[in-house]
């Protein structure tokens, strides 16, 4: 792999690292490269390999005003250019802290929608208190796989009047958050990878501590 060119980048060398949490811990392949443009940067093998990492940021930045998320189109300050260049951010940008939970999982912008105005053309007016989501939260965004919902839902159709059953109680969207002990945005940011079932079932042993302690056990929603 050494010499190899993955895009922009060029492999110059490799190690094993120990990634991973208590529970679980593998050794995963890290590349060290160099862009064209002269930085270098360890950069995952899964990755390099399937181009989800094609650049550094630094030319990737330099695409996007060059044209690739081209602004030359009188939309900038229109509600669905910051919806769309939300989504993008999400996608492509490492830095934006939810691009873990959008691209590092995998979830893209279908390439005609890198452009605004196809994107606008295909959307329409989106209305004040909507937002696009996600049919299906397996794939990304693209014409057929979008759908507006309210600010306060976005891709989360579960939450709201919607409830979690566990252990033959049903609980809010808040009270499963304070029982797993995460903020309202981190359950927010987990219901866009996982079910409601996968988050009980991943969170189960500390559901159940959070239950065990309280004197008083959540109010069970009728």
């Amino acid at each position: 792999m050494i010499g190899k060119k993955f895009n922009k980048w060029l492999v110059l060398k490799w190690e094993h690292r120990l990634c991973g949490n208590n529970k679980k811990k593998e050794y995963v392949i890290y590349y060290y490269c160099r862009c064209q443009c002269g930085i270098e940067k360890w950069v995952m093998r899964a990755n390099l390999v399937n181009g989800k990492s094609s650049q550094c940021n630094s030319c990737r930045i330099k695409e996007s005003k060059e044209g690739r998320f081209a602004r030359t189109h009188g939309l900038s300050n229109t509600r669905n250019y910051k919806i769309w260049y939300r989504i993008m951010e999400y996608c492509y940008n490492p830095s934006n802290p939810s691009y873990q939970y959008f691209g590092g999982k995998g979830i893209t912008v279908c390439k005609r929608w890198h452009d605004i105005v196809k994107f606008n053309k295909d959307i329409g007016d989106i209305p004040d208190g909507m937002t696009i989501g996600r049919k299906s939260f397996t794939i990304g965004f693209t014409p057929s796989n979008w759908c507006l919902v309210p600010l306060r839902e976005r891709n989360f159709p579960w939450v709201g009047k919607h409830v979690f059953h566990y252990r033959k109680k049903s609980y809010s969207y808040s009270q499963l958050a304070r029982l797993i002990g995460f903020s309202r945005q981190r359950i927010s940011q987990l219901l866009e990878i996982f079910t409601p079932d996968e988050i009980i079932i991943k969170y189960k042993t500390c559901i159940d501590e959070s239950l065990k302690n309280q004197k008083n056990p959540s109010r069970s929603i009728k």
